[in-house]
């Protein structure tokens, strides 16, 4: 399980949570997301981001005890996850929270809101399995008003247990 989170001077601007949704026997980063929000993990981004003074990007690796649903933290990482990008709804818009935080202006024009909280990650997801029912009822995120990223994604060799070269 992941969260996110937008801070600034200790103080949690934006943020959420999801975890992997794809097959769980796959090698390799997740490449279909869920947008699942966890008050256990909320509580711990915000407890820690206000700790440790945090600014910029978080990302926040959580194990989830099966047993008894018990969230424990793993590991934190100074940067921006992979779906953190994307609007996912008030209070989760890393991007616009950050800067709204940095300039004291609210955007001109509010993004809107994914409507599905499936995200099927490219090229990922594409490579893993071309027949991929999340292809189609998942937001796939392409890249598709950028012709030469795309290309380069699809041309890049993958290696499912590596991950996407960056």
């Amino acid at each position: 399980a992941r969260g996110r989170a937008a801070c600034r001077q200790g103080q949690v601007v934006a943020g959420g949570g999801g975890g992997a949704v794809g097959p769980p026997d796959a090698p390799g980063p997740a490449t279909v997301l869920g947008v699942i929000d966890n008050p256990q993990r909320t509580h711990a981004a915000i407890k820690l981001g206000r700790s440790l003074g945090l600014s910029g990007m978080w990302g926040f690796d959580f194990i989830l005890e099966a047993r008894s649903g018990s969230t424990f933290l793993i590991e934190v990482n100074p940067r921006a996850t992979p779906i953190c990008h994307l609007q996912l709804g008030a209070g989760h818009d890393l991007p616009a929270a950050l800067l709204e935080q940095l300039t004291n202006a609210r955007p001109v024009s509010p993004r809107p809101a994914l409507e599905s909280h499936v995200i099927a990650m490219f090229p990922g997801e594409w490579r893993r399995d071309r027949a991929s029912l999340h292809l189609h009822s998942a937001y796939h995120d392409v890249p598709r008003n950028e012709p030469a990223l795309l290309r380069a994604c699809l041309a890049t060799p993958w290696d499912p247990r590596a991950g996407m070269p960056r």
